[in-house]
């Protein structure tokens, strides 16, 4: 071989080591690249500002009071901060060593002051009532608990059905409206309720007749009102929309109008059988009685055996 091919040969050679080696190198770049990308990402750096916030570890229920293994603190978007949150967790047990949730916390989600119940609060149920309202159970059927009809947090209208005063059957009527789940059984929060297990088409925790105790929050006037329906009639509830607080006038149902429909007229009080088969009898005058009296004459000329007899009639009621 020829002393400039062996010089071409070397000079090719070179070329394709560099391409190589330049070849391997961005290889290098774009796996290191990869690696930090994905390792600033998992870190929750992603090029916008963050500042801590206080989250729930796990589903926290209402009415539980919290503990500082429960939190967590983690970093948010700033732009997003929900008015409230926490920064630390000595910060949240600093107005109240066991703060309790007014409604449910579920995992991931930021702790605010506004779902935090103060100490003078009370404690259970008591801290979920707001400021001048008051909590009333009801016995329900049990259909509306094991169906999850109502859940805590919903909010329900109280069909009351009571026997008329005028005797006239029944009458149901929305009594309560747009009212406040705060419990269905023992559970306080729909997102760590437990539904009831089912055992052979039947439910295995309750007996038949046991019913369902749901706790509302109303004003005092509907709790006024509710205790009646308690005591007198029976009570249903009618879940309704979150976001429909409009509140509605109806006339309420009676047993008539279910059978012949609201357009029917009134049905005519009859009177009582018994009074039916009553004999009337008419009360007759009563006969006067008359007493007749025998007196003699009073004349002194005439001797009393020839003297004209007098007769006198007087009439006695």
């Amino acid at each position: 071989m020829s002393a400039p091919s062996r010089t071409s040969s070397k000079v090719t050679a070179a070329k394709f080591g560099a391409l190589g080696l330049a070849a391997v190198a961005l290889g290098c770049a774009a796996l290191a690249a990869f690696f930090v990308g994905n390792l600033l990402t998992a870190k929750g750096y992603t090029g916008e500002r963050v500042a801590p916030v206080v989250v729930a570890k796990t589903n926290l229920p209402a009415a539980r009071p919290l503990g500082p293994d429960d939190l967590a603190v983690v970093n948010w978007p700033e732009a997003s901060v929900p008015p409230g949150a926490y920064s630390t967790i000595e910060a949240v047990f600093a107005a109240d060593p066991r703060p309790v949730p007014s409604v449910g916390i579920l995992a991931g989600e930021p702790v605010v002051a506004s779902r935090l119940s103060i100490a003078k609060a009370g404690t259970g149920i008591a801290r979920l009532v707001r400021p001048n309202m008051r909590a009333v159970a009801l016995k329900v059927d049990d259909s509306v608990g094991y169906t999850g009809l109502v859940y805590p947090g919903a909010y329900v209208d109280v069909i009351v059905t009571i026997r008329d005063p005028m005797g006239r059957g029944p009458v149901s009527r929305i009594s309560v409206q747009n009212a406040r789940v705060l419990t269905v059984g023992a559970d306080t929060d729909v997102a760590t309720r437990r539904p009831p297990q089912k055992t052979s088409d039947r439910i295995s925790n309750q007996p038949a007749h046991a019913g369902t105790y749901v706790t509302l929050e109303v004003t005092p006037e509907e709790a006024e009102i509710l205790a009646i329906a308690r005591n007198e009639g029976e009570v249903d509830l009618a879940l309704r929309n979150g976001a429909d607080n409009r509140e509605v006038d109806t006339t309420g149902a009676t047993a008539h109008e279910i059978a012949y429909g609201r357009d029917a007229e009134p049905e005519a009080q009859t009177a009582p059988a018994h009074a039916a088969r009553t004999r009337r009898t008419t009360a007759k005058p009563r006969r006067a009685r008359r007493r007749i009296q025998i007196v003699a004459s009073d004349d002194p000329d005439q001797p009393a055996a020839k003297a004209p007899a007098k007769i006198e009639t007087h009439y006695a009621n």
